[in-house]
């Protein structure tokens, strides 16, 4: 498989992408579910999959990303490459999780 040289912005993407994914996905659905208390909740579980996906697709690419990391010599030498993917894949895995657990309730608890 031929790895592109990435600048050093994407180098940032699989370490800090997954966490703030997260984050915004959990405020999403925090602002779903309060308008649908509010307006009505016959669209929420739709809405919070549908962000839900598009979460993990984005954590996804991040992981993605972390593999395809290609060392330069200088980044050979400090091991920033084998940090930036192994790292990137686990917090792909654990965020990707975190998002997972979000979803349940939704899915498992009817609506009041």
């Amino acid at each position: 498989m031929h790895r592109v040289k990435r600048s050093n912005g994407w180098t940032i993407v699989p370490i800090l992408g997954p966490p703030v994914i997260w984050s915004v996905h959990l405020l999403a659905c925090y602002l779903l579910v309060t308008a649908t208390t509010v307006l009505g909740e016959a669209w929420l579980r739709v809405e919070v999959i549908i962000v839900t996906l598009v979460a993990l697709a984005g954590i996804g690419l991040c992981a993605a990303v972390a593999l395809d990391q290609q060392e330069s010599p200088e980044e050979e030498r400090a091991g920033l490459s084998d940090f930036v993917r192994s790292f990137g894949v686990a917090a792909s895995l654990l965020f990707g999780i975190a998002v997972l657990f979000t979803l349940m309730p939704v899915l498992v608890l009817r609506a009041l």
